[in-house]
């Protein structure tokens, strides 16, 4: 897949028009469907902060004469998992696991002052796995439970931030 026109800048001239270029594949052998997917990106990543943000501070950017932020990266991620299907003891349940990692590298700019430089450079790892068991209750019912740990390290010239998170889930879904 590929998407040429997510978002246009011509509102900022230091902004590029992001695009990205993804892929992925699967195939079912028995009970078990691996998969693999990978995503290439240019300029993606776009927002706009003040200072509120926990990775940019409101005295880091005090200390970079900065009031709020935009900025945009290049960067690749990809994908690889599988589904369990029909687990043994508990017909008809699933168990999805897979594991992430992406990289970028980008720059952020002031966001008041649009014909300034850069005001630095950010290179952002991200990494983690998933788990999710998924029982079936009826044809259109379901339960569902799942962990996920992710970390992340931003780091720049003079600063770098690590942040892990744990995430859980669970519910039941109907369709209707």
């Amino acid at each position: 897949m590929a998407d040429t026109i997510m978002r246009s800048s011509t509102a900022d001239p230091r902004l590029g028009d992001a695009y990205s270029v993804g892929f992925g594949a699967n195939y079912k052998i028995g009970d078990v469907t691996p998969y693999l997917g990978f995503q290439l990106g240019r300029n993606e990543t776009v927002w706009s902060w003040v200072g509120a943000s926990s990775f940019l501070s409101g005295s880091y950017l005090a200390k970079h004469n900065v009031s709020g932020v935009v900025g945009q990266f290049d960067g690749w991620s990809t994908t690889v998992g599988a589904l369990f299907e029909n687990m043994p003891g508990t017909p008809g349940a699933n168990i999805q696991a897979a594991v992430f990692y992406g990289k970028a590298g980008g720059e952020i700019f002031n966001a008041d002052k649009a014909t300034e430089k850069a005001a630095f450079e950010e290179d952002l790892e991200k990494y983690g796995f998933i788990a999710m068991y998924i029982f079936p209750l009826s044809k259109k019912a379901l339960v569902y439970a799942g962990d996920a740990y992710t970390a992340e390290r931003m780091e720049r010239s003079d600063a770098g931030i690590d942040h892990d998170t744990w995430h859980t889930a669970a519910g039941m879904a109907l369709a209707f």
